[in-house]
């Protein structure tokens, strides 16, 4: 009987991701861990979604899912974006925040042991740079940064 609950709740799961708008369900669906493991080719279809909304959503789900950062990894560091501008008006901001966000938290979780080193300048820059009083973010980049930036976490 938990069998036929559980195959329900796949299936659910599923339906939803396969829907116009499936990042809403990826943190949930990441939350569950290795439970979720018959639901990862969904998320890995997310990963490429020409959308691109929701990427670093499916990157965060996928190596909570497998407990594997590796496969995700290229896919953060791109949408991470190392740059030398940190200006109020860059709206690519909101995908390096979420990829950053992913990479803490793999970071906090051990699953990342050090950050990599192309990230360093951008990771400096937000928690150097003054408080940026039009945008909310800052905060938390500068929170995100800092973690990143942590020594690297004994093996």
């Amino acid at each position: 009987m938990l069998a036929d609950h559980a195959a329900a709740f796949d299936e659910t799961l599923r339906g939803l991701l396969r829907t116009p708008s499936p990042p809403g369900i990826l943190p949930a669906v990441g939350r569950l861990g290795p439970l979720a493991a018959p639901l990862a080719p969904e998320v890995v279809t997310l990963l490429n979604d020409p959308r691109e909304y929701g990427r670093s959503q499916a990157a965060d789900a996928y190596w909570r899912i497998t407990g594997n950062p590796r496969p995700v990894l290229p896919l953060l560091l791109t949408r991470a974006a190392p740059t030398t501008t940190y200006a109020s008006n860059d709206t690519a901001w909101y995908d390096r925040r979420d990829a950053l966000r992913v990479l803490a938290g793999m970071r906090t979780a051990g699953a990342l042991a050090t950050t990599p080193p192309e990230l360093r300048p951008l990771l400096e820059l937000c928690a150097t740079s003054p408080r940026r009083v039009t945008w909310k973010d800052d905060d938390e980049l500068r929170r995100l940064a800092l973690t990143l930036l942590d020594e690297p976490m004994p093996s």
